[in-house]
């Protein structure tokens, strides 16, 4: 996926150690489809509003499985202006990959969504290269942060149902 952010469970190595996979499968899977669900969820509520919808309609996620156990989920857009909305572009582009340089998005590809606004897209794309480039959204990056308060809850339920399954 384009744009995405990625989880790790730290520690799994160790734990796959300790557990047998087939009394780990179920309960991890159920962590790791939660946390895939709760953080597409926010990623889409928080993705820009365009003209069609586009963002938030393409917005999905996977948990990603090594060997037996899930080992990361992914969550993020198809699109191929995704990586745009959530990092930004030109000089206010966060983190590595920005060019330093002020960004001029052709007047063309913004037509449709500044005609929507009562606007052209020469206007637009004049007010984006003035600007430097456009401001990163980030709201893959805030709808990670706000779930992951979550996830030690969720892995005490974890441990809870290995637990359990353990027993019998």
């Amino acid at each position: 996926m384009k744009g995405d952010v990625r989880v790790k469970i730290k520690g799994l190595e160790a734990l796959e150690k300790k557990l047998t996979p087939a009394l780990v499968k179920g309960p991890a899977t159920r962590l790791m489809n939660k946390y895939q669900i709760w953080t597409t969820a926010r990623a889409t509520e928080l993705a820009p509003r365009g003209v069609h919808g586009g963002l938030r309609g393409s917005m999905s996620g996977e948990v990603i499985f090594q060997g037996p156990l899930p080992h990361e989920t992914n969550v993020g857009t198809n699109l191929f202006y995704g990586p745009y909305q959530e990092l930004g572009t030109g000089l206010l582009t966060v983190g590595a990959g920005g060019s330093g340089k002020r960004h001029h998005p052709p007047a063309a590809a913004l037509q449709t969504w500044a005609s929507n606004r009562g606007t052209t897209g020469s206007r637009v794309a004049w007010i984006i290269a003035a600007r430097g480039g456009l401001r990163p959204q980030l709201f893959l990056t805030r709808a990670q942060k706000e779930v992951e308060p979550k996830v030690q809850g969720w892995v005490a339920t974890m441990a809870q149902e290995i637990e359990m399954e353990n027993r019998v």
